[in-house]
C-alpha cells in the first residue's frame, strides 16, 4: 500500500518505481530541499529480509553497495550539519534556515 498526498513529504510504504512518487522525489530534489535524496540514489529495505530480529541491519548482497552510499551520504550531512547543532555556525547562519 502506498500513501501519497500532492505536497506530503512522508510516503510510507512507498513503491520507489511508483511514477507519482518519483515525481514528488524529482520535484521536491529540484527545489533543493535536501530531506529527499535524488532517485538514483534510493534504498529500498524490507524488515523481513534486510534485517536481523527486525532490527540489526543486514542488507542483502544486491543491497550493500547502495546501502553504504546511503549511510556515507548521512554521516556526510551530519558532519556538515554539526555546526548548526553545537552552535558553532558562522554568523547568519542557524538551524531555522
Amino acid at each position: 500500500m502506498t500513501h501519497y498526498r500532492e505536497g506530503d513529504l512522508s510516503v510510507l510504504d512507498a513503491d520507489v518505481q511508483d511514477p507519482r512518487v518519483q515525481h514528488l522525489v524529482a520535484d521536491q530534489h529540484d527545489r533543493k530541499v535536501r530531506a529527499v535524496t535524488p532517485p538514483d540514489s534510493q534504498v529500498a529495505l524490507s524488515l523481513a529480509t534486510d534485517f536481523e530480529n527486525f532490527s540489526v541491519l543486514k542488507p542483502a548482497a544486491h543491497q550493500e553497495r547502495a546501502v553504504r552510499a546511503m549511510l556515507d551520504e548521512v554521516v556526510a550531512w551530519g558532519g556538515a550539519l554539526k555546526a548548526l547543532r553545537d552552535g558553532t555556525a558562522p554568523a547568519g547562519l542557524d538551524a531555522r534556515t
